[in-house]
């Protein structure tokens, strides 16, 4: 089978890459419903040659849109504070990582009014920008994602 599949990778056609995708696809509904664990193990490598081993915004905008309790602070609103105090996160990644740190952690941090802000803000950056990970800020970020929250 493995012959096949790679000489239709080789020189297979647009419409033979279609019918490939085809396959793989109901496969893969198939195992959803009888190994899901499998299945999100198979998404997962999907997403990772898609995309690499970093989140797309949408992943992050849909991660954030999920938490429990609910995230506090909008995307234009940690942009703002990230832009006023100089900080080089990407706003999608603060976006993220501040409002993860809300929902997990308000009852020590504080309820990011103006007086507790600042913890959010520290934190934020220290986890992001921690020195001794052993991988990169989105990386790590990934990592966090797929190991910890999905």
């Amino acid at each position: 089978m493995e012959e096949h599949i790679d000489k239709i990778i080789q020189h297979g056609t647009n419409e033979d890459m279609h019918c490939l995708k085809k396959i793989l696809v109901k496969s893969l509904h198939e195992l959803e419903e009888h190994n899901p664990d499998m299945y999100k193990d198979f998404e997962m490598k999907l997403y990772v040659i898609a995309n690499g081993e970093v989140l797309t915004d949408e992943i992050k905008d849909e991660w954030v849109e999920h938490m429990e309790p609910a995230a506090k602070w909008t995307k234009p609103e940690v942009e703002s504070v990230i832009n006023a105090r100089g900080i080089s996160i990407p706003v999608s990644s603060a976006y993220v990582i501040m409002n993860m740190l809300y929902s997990d952690f308000k009852d020590v941090l504080g309820s990011g009014d103006d007086s507790t802000l600042n913890n959010y803000i520290n934190l934020m950056n220290l986890w992001y920008n921690d020195i001794d990970a052993e991988h990169s800020q989105e990386h790590k970020l990934f990592k966090y994602y797929y190991n910890v929250v999905k």
